[in-house]
């Protein structure tokens, strides 16, 4: 499973606090299972998810471009798809409002 960290990176308040403690929960109950986390971010504040990735060591696939670019893409010209910028998927997690067009990835809310 891939989780968006779009909340992380650019929200404040509310959005940013949930997107958090559900990620820490689910890294925490499921040790088991296979997590990374994906940052568009050309600045590479990536450490917005440094608190999470204490608590378990994830893979983190960065995009550096402007989330905005890439989210007018998305909308638009519905590419590059979610499995072109990841690679090969089963779920992604989508915390924010910009679910990616994808090929065969689920993708859930």
């Amino acid at each position: 499973m891939v989780l968006d960290t779009a909340p992380l990176i650019y929200s404040q308040g509310a959005d940013r606090r949930t997107t958090f403690h559900l990620y820490r929960e689910l890294l925490a109950l499921d040790g088991e299972g296979d997590f990374s986390f994906f940052c568009i971010d050309r600045l590479r504040r990536r450490s917005a998810c440094a608190p999470l990735l204490d608590i378990r060591d994830v893979p983190v696939r960065e995009i550096r471009v402007p989330f905005r670019a890439i989210e007018w893409t998305w909308k638009h010209l519905h590419w590059p798809t979610l499995e072109r910028l990841t690679g090969r998927l089963d779920l992604y997690h989508v915390a924010g409002m910009h679910a990616p067009p994808a090929r065969e990835a689920r993708v859930r809310c």
